[in-house]
């Protein structure tokens, strides 16, 4: 058994939301895909099956995988790293023989969602996004799965957001389309020390978006979990995304700079 790592350098690679499940099962060997994807390890791991949903596999390397074990990557028709939350739950149901279960979970997310939609009107149709300042600002687009988080939760996605970013799941923006980022809620996910640095930035530090605190700043480290269980936006990882960001988003929008999510 084995994971790959994508941020965090936690014991096998696992955050809480997956511990948790794992219980005291034996640790995942930790793969490391920089360099590409580790053929050789995984084939020496001899798996029964190779789960690549929420990633840029191409098709030489989808060639490679199932010659090694059967492969469920990424859907035909999504881009990169776009799948949804949906789709991922009850593919691995499915290849897993567990279809019933995950079905029965993708519903209680989708339960609360519709919850979070009828508590929170003042949700419905604002314009939000999410972005990082990843060498510079990086915004992500409808085809992520972090944007239709917003969605889900009742706000409505730029108008022209795609169009800023082309056919991606994200893009960096220039500082001269930095209004871009002057909506009615922002959520930054910036790693450690970025939150100060964007509040001090002298293009961001003027929008309303800041001086009306209707941001919101996850940031590594110090929002560890909410941090990680947005990024990875998995049918485990939302309960946490759902109790933790949602009051932080109400108290952006709510009117009231003193109260900034």
């Amino acid at each position: 058994m084995a994971t790959t790592e994508w941020f965090g350098e936690k014991p096998g690679a696992l955050f809480p939301w997956a511990k948790a499940k794992l219980g005291d099962g034996a640790v995942p060997q930790v793969l490391r895909d920089k360099d590409g994807i580790q053929f050789e390890k995984i084939a020496a791991l001899r798996p029964d099956l190779i789960v690549g949903l929420y990633s840029g596999i191409s098709a030489d390397d989808y060639k490679k995988l199932t010659a090694i074990a059967p492969t469920v990557a990424q859907p035909t028709g999504v881009p990169d790293y776009g799948v949804s939350w949906q789709v991922v739950a009850r593919t691995v149901g499915q290849a897993v023989g567990k279809p019933q279960e995950a079905d029965a979970l993708v519903q209680g997310i989708e339960k609360r969602f519709a919850e979070v939609r009828t508590q929170h009107p003042e949700f419905k149709g604002k314009p939000a996004l999410m972005a990082t300042p990843y060498e510079g600002y990086f915004i992500y687009g409808t085809q992520d799965p972090r944007s239709r988080l917003l969605t889900d939760f009742g706000f409505a996605l730029p108008d022209g957001l795609d169009a800023a970013i082309g056919d991606k799941f994200g893009a960096n923006i220039s500082a001269e389309r930095i209004g871009l980022l002057d909506q009615q809620a922002l959520v930054w996910f910036p790693t450690k020390g970025g939150t100060a640095r964007l509040k001090a930035d002298p293009l961001y530090k003027n929008l309303k978006v800041r001086t009306e605190g209707r941001d919101v700043f996850v940031e590594e480290n110090f929002d560890d979990e909410l941090y990680g269980a947005t990024s990875f936006v998995s049918v485990l990882s939302l309960p946490i995304v759902l109790d933790q960001l949602v009051p932080r988003l109400a108290a952006a929008v709510d009117g009231n700079p003193a109260t900034n999510g």
